[in-house]
């Protein structure tokens, strides 16, 4: 990061497909709108508190406007080609404004102030959903949503796990005990994510202590299966950032 306050100085480079301005001091999302062929964005870790200045944007696949200010989705329903939208560690209190973003297959909201899942019904291309540490009590919301596979909702108050009907394995079911870490979690989105285990947990008191060992056991049976895939992962994001080392 920098201390660079406010975007300017980018209106001819128009060319331009991937932009980082992590970790700055910027407050205003402005000087952008001549960037029409811009894919990746991260302005994550600044002091932006309103979503706006991106509606020219419409090629944009990836958005991470993590570790913000940011109080209210909204702005984004003209782009209708993002892919990748994360909005974890804001002051989110409600899921909104998301239903024209239909290509989305990857959306983190985790780390805000959510206390009800809704407003998902039309992101039916949906595979990774990360709610994790907010204030969600009820698991719900995920009727319309076939092609979920990561489900992340540790660090909230859900005290029971609804009955997950046949067929929602794929769905949502598979979240509940076991979820994935993308590297979109993990940090910028500039290359394709690397999968490494990540349990999930939400509060078991209604299940009976036999039933808690049982999915424990298949936890960890489930983690001793991909250590070795664990390994393969550490050692890819290590070469990785050897190579972007060398770049500096």
């Amino acid at each position: 990061g920098n201390n660079i306050s406010e975007i300017k100085g980018l209106e001819k480079l128009k060319s331009l497909k991937n932009l980082n301005l992590s970790r700055n001091k910027i407050r205003e999302i402005k000087g952008l709108d001549t960037l029409v062929n811009l894919k990746w964005l991260s302005i994550r870790s600044n002091r932006i508190r309103v979503i706006k200045g991106l509606e020219r944007l419409i090629m944009l696949k990836s958005l991470n406007l993590k570790r913000n200010h940011i109080k209210k989705i909204e702005e984004l329903s003209a782009l209708k080609n993002l892919e990748h939208l994360s909005l974890g560690g804001n002051n989110i209190s409600e899921i909104q404004n998301l239903e024209q973003l239909t290509s989305l297959w990857g959306l983190s909201l985790s780390c805000n102030k959510i206390s009800e899942i809704q407003g998902l019904e039309t992101l039916n291309k949906l595979v990774s959903l990360d709610l994790g540490h907010n204030n969600i009590t009820e698991i719900r919301g995920f009727e319309n949503l076939p092609e979920l596979v990561e489900l992340f909702l540790e660090g909230n108050k859900i005290q029971r796990i609804p009955h997950l009907g046949a067929g929602r394995g794929r769905g949502y079911g598979r979240g509940y005990g076991r979820g994935y870490g993308m590297g979109y979690g993990y940090g910028d989105p500039i290359y394709p994510p690397y999968v490494a285990p990540a349990p999930v947990y939400a509060p078991m008191a209604p299940l009976s202590a036999v039933d808690q060992v049982a999915m424990l056991k298949q936890e960890r049976d489930y983690l001793e299966s991909d250590l070795k895939g664990i390994g393969t992962a550490i050692e890819d994001i290590a070469k990785r950032i050897e190579e972007l080392e060398k770049k500096e």
